[in-house]
């Protein structure tokens, strides 16, 4: 009976394989009864009936666990028997119907591509495909010999074809997967473009799918990524598909990365795109030549500062390695530490993985008269070395060879002052901004400004000014002058005599550069001048021309921020005036009328974080309060009247000095109202401002005749218990003389000295400033401590009215 049947089946089945359908209904006999499904490995039980392997094991597998005997599912027979018997014919008819259903399906599929009447048809179609590949593996094949790629590709740019493009994509990814062939038709139809484009969409899906494309055609051959490569916005695409929230979709762009790093030309598309691991990974570990390459190619992009960090950890040293190679590799990765040298953060780690030796042994040793490349050479590493020392780090510390020299030693620095010699314009800046940051230094400045000296730094400096064709030298001369000046300003002062350097410097003053101005100022003002080198070397006008120009800056304080060149300047010019204030013959007394200098010097009291300028300004407080005495007018008394201790009527006579201080053009403390500006410097966290606020407020003291007025005076703006505090805790040094010598002052009036008798901080300062004080503390202390009725015996203070 089942031999009939199967007979049956195989005339109908053959007539049925004559027509042209687009697809081939099946018949009931090819569908299992149990899972309504065409088979694929029928079988037949005893009962004669046929069902799929798999759905009648399952059901023999269920009758055995339900303690069942096993029946046949359709005619409810019980089986004697569970064999199975493959029916092969049945099987084969299946076989041969399914292919041709392929055959007719496909058929139907490159149809539909090839009219492209509607566009629901082409999705029809891509559908269909899909289904093909889902349906068996052996599909693939004949999908790849319908030739349907270059169709797809005809489609593609059709009005509305975005409408099925993602779906295409996962065509055509299904297509690629394992076969080279349909990967190089797909590459050839111009689907890496259309591909890299859908990477860009706003659609999920098509972006998923084109990912997935391009993935597997990166992995095919070295060709293909070279080509994926290249394809405009591909690598910037996949670069930034790292980022996604989708970790499927960022690990396919990681992966296609991978592959198109194989090929070195896409490494540097990659570099261009922010992923720079690859060009290092080459730069490390490649051939020389690749690390040249790579090399080159840094050193001409510019990176964001995460970037440049990643450089200088990943490839500092094999960088390094290359600098004793060809010139090719010295101007590659000298190129490179350019760039990685102007970040802070790096030059501790250059440093420290040994770039100084390397760097120093092309400055010094290459001759520059092979050629302009050599020449070239010795200028880069003059300028990475200029960024390295440009501000305080490692490199105080560092050696520069075996023995240990350092960077700041005899022989480095007077290298650098005999190269200046030949140097080109553009080198000698390099040059001297290398001095100016070893001389800058805290730890390593007094040293190298001390060879600076002995190499005839401030000569050569004295010739650059001079040089009015360059404008630039004079003023990187100008700046390492400034940085050397306050330990080297003897020097510079001798080297005004028999050159035109300081009438140089006192003409800078009016440049038309701010900075160079700043410059001159801050060095004129930073050197010590005695009274007759100040007549020698200084313009008489300049003393009028400083105050003018300080005047100007007056608006440029209180509660702004303040610039560094404006702050040199105001350093400088205060400075130049100090020079001239120092000196009654040199300072009319006219001209500090006209310009009201001392109200100009307590403005300048108010300037926040501004020690130096606070320093200069209070020594000038301190040297117009020294003129007071000496410039105030005799009061019209009777010569019995005592100015100290009685009232005086319409307060005629100043508390401080014997006469009349005129508060509208006066040199004195009290009638310029400067005792509390000078006070709160007292507050101060530098030592030398506290010490010229002591050194002002001294003057105040000096006549030993009026002590009490001037005590009192202090005590009426609270003054002397801002004083104590202060010498309460102070060690041994010039600040604790300069304060224990205004004490000792004030506990020389009776009444005070009575009232502070009992102070027991007082008495401990004291104390301890007479037990481990200089000298001059010691003998200060002990007269205070026997004003004070601490000690017995004679003060200084009565044995001088004695």
């Amino acid at each position: 009976m089942v031999e009939e049947l199967l007979s049956t089946l195989a005339c109908e089945n053959s007539a049925l394989l004559q027509t042209d359908d687009e697809a081939i209904p099946s018949f009931d006999a090819f569908e299992c009864p149990l899972t309504k499904q065409v088979m694929k490995d029928p079988v037949v039980l005893e009962s004669e009936h046929t069902y799929e392997r798999h759905a009648i094991e399952e059901w023999f597998r269920t009758c055995r666990e339900q303690h069942k005997e096993p029946t046949c599912p359709v005619s409810g027979r019980v089986l004697s028997t569970t064999e199975l018997h493959s029916n092969l014919v049945l099987r084969k008819t299946i076989e041969e119907w399914y292919q041709r259903n392929v055959a007719s399906r496909m058929q139907s599929v490159v149809d539909r591509l090839t009219a492209v009447e509607l566009m629901q048809d082409v999705d029809g179609a891509l559908d269909e495909i899909l289904r093909l590949f889902n349906e068996n593996p052996m599909n693939k094949w004949k999908i790849k010999s319908a030739n349907l790629i270059p169709k797809i590709a005809k489609i593609w740019s059709l009005e509305g074809a975005a409408y099925f493009r993602s779906k295409a994509l996962e065509v055509l990814d299904r297509m690629a997967v394992d076969d080279a062939d349909n990967q190089h038709i797909i590459v050839k139809e111009g689907f890496l473009r259309f591909s890299v484009r859908s990477l860009g969409s706003k659609e999920d899906e098509e972006k998923a799918n084109a990912a997935r494309l391009l993935y597997h055609l990166s992995t095919s051959s070295l060709e293909v990524c070279e080509v994926l490569g290249t394809e405009k916005g591909a690598v910037i695409h996949l670069a930034g598909l790292l980022a996604s929230k989708d970790q499927d979709l960022s690990q396919l762009a990681e992966k296609t990365l991978r592959n198109l790093e194989q090929v070195e030309s896409n490494v540097l598309e990659m570099a261009e795109a922010g992923r720079i691991q690859p060009l290092l990974a080459r730069l490390c570990e490649g051939p020389q030549e690749t690390r040249i390459k790579m090399a080159s190619y840094l050193a001409k992009r510019h990176l964001v500062k995460s970037q440049v960090k990643l450089v200088a950890q990943s490839a500092t040293r094999s960088l390094i390695a290359m600098l004793p190679g060809t010139l090719e590799a010295k101007e590659a990765s000298l190129g490179v530490f350019l760039m990685l040298s102007s970040l802070a953060d790096n030059k501790s780690l250059l440093i420290e993985a040994g770039i100084l030796p390397p760097l120093l042994d092309i400055m010094f040793s290459i001759h520059s008269s092979v050629n302009n490349r050599a020449l070239k050479l010795k200028e880069c590493a003059a300028e990475v070395v200029s960024k390295l020392v440009s501000s305080r780090g490692s490199w105080e510390n560092a050696s520069i060879d075996a023995e240990g020299t350092p960077l700041h030693s005899e022989f480095v620095v007077h290298n650098l002052l005999g190269l200046m010699a030949h140097a080109r314009p553009d080198w000698k800046h390099t040059l001297l901004q290398i001095l100016t940051g070893m001389a800058s230094s805290p730890d390593a400045g007094e040293e190298a400004c001390e060879h600076i000296r002995s190499g005839h730094g401030v000569r050569i400096c004295a010739v650059l000014l001079s040089e009015t064709s360059v404008d630039s030298h004079r003023l990187h001369a100008l700046r390492l002058l400034a940085v050397i000046a306050p330990r080297l300003g003897p020097d510079i002062v001798r080297e005004f005599h028999g050159t035109e350097m300081a009438a140089r410097l006192q003409a800078l003053l009016r440049s038309t550069n701010t900075e160079e101005r700043a410059a001159a100022a801050f060095v004129l003002g930073a050197i010590p001048m005695t009274e007759k080198e100040v007549s020698q070397h200084l313009d008489p006008e300049l003393l009028e021309w400083t105050l003018t120009t300080l005047a100007g800056l007056k608006d440029s304080k209180r509660g702004r921020s303040h610039t560094r060149l404006l702050s040199e300047t105001i350093e400088g010019l205060l400075g130049i005036l100090l020079h001239f204030l120092r000196s009654n013959a040199l300072s009319p007394p006219s001209t500090l009328r006209q310009h009201d200098v001392m109200t100009l010097l307590v403005n300048e009291l108010d300037r926040q974080g501004e020690f130096v300028i606070k320093h200069r300004a209070a020594m000038g407080i301190k040297c117009l309060s020294n003129m007071a005495a000496s410039l105030c007018r005799k009061p019209e008394l009777p010569p019995t009247t005592c100015f100290c201790f009685r009232s005086r009527p319409g307060k005629l006579s100043c508390s401080i000095h014997p006469g009349v201080c005129d508060p509208a053009d006066s040199v004195c403390m009290v009638e310029a109202r400067a005792i509390v500006p000078v006070l709160e410097l007292l507050e101060e966290e530098d030592q030398g401002v506290q010490l010229a606020a002591m050194e002002a407020l001294s003057t105040l003291l000096a006549d030993s005749s009026n002590l009490r007025g001037a005590v009192e005076e202090l005590g009426r703006v609270e003054g002397l218990q801002k004083i104590l505090e202060l010498f309460y805790g102070l060690q041994k040094g010039e600040l604790q003389d300069r304060t224990a010598w205004v004490v000792e002052r004030i506990v020389r009036v009776d009444d005070l000295a009575k009232s502070l008798s009992v102070d027991t901080k007082l008495f401990k300062a004291l104390v301890e400033a007479f037990k481990f004080g200089s000298a001059t503390t010691k003998a200060l202390a002990q007269d205070a401590l026997t004003n004070l009725k601490q000690l017995s015996g004679v003060s200084a203070g009565v044995r001088r009215k004695k």
